[in-house]
């Protein structure tokens, strides 16, 4: 796995990026290459971003505000790593 420091956010890689992570007052904002057709969209915590201009190469974006939200997403991280 490799780590890009880029203007707007942090990208994790390994052959392709798998996360974009941006750091907010309040939030970690994830973006995951992940379908999101394919993952229950969550309110709040879970977002489609197809369509919508977006930092990072992912369509799922993923808010994180508590170490509950992290857990819940850990799926999703290993998700979008696996298809790397």
């Amino acid at each position: 796995m490799q780590r890009v420091s880029l203007q707007t956010c942090l990208s994790y890689r390994t052959l392709k990026g798998f996360a974009w992570v941006v750091v907010q007052k309040g939030a970690l904002v994830v973006t995951l290459a992940l379908n999101p057709t394919k993952v229950e969209l969550r309110p709040g915590f879970t977002r489609d971003l197809r369509g919508l201009g977006h930092h990072g190469g992912g369509d799922l974006e993923v808010r994180i505000r508590s170490a509950a939200d992290l857990h819940a997403a850990s799926d999703l991280f290993r998700q979008s790593f696996g298809a790397a």
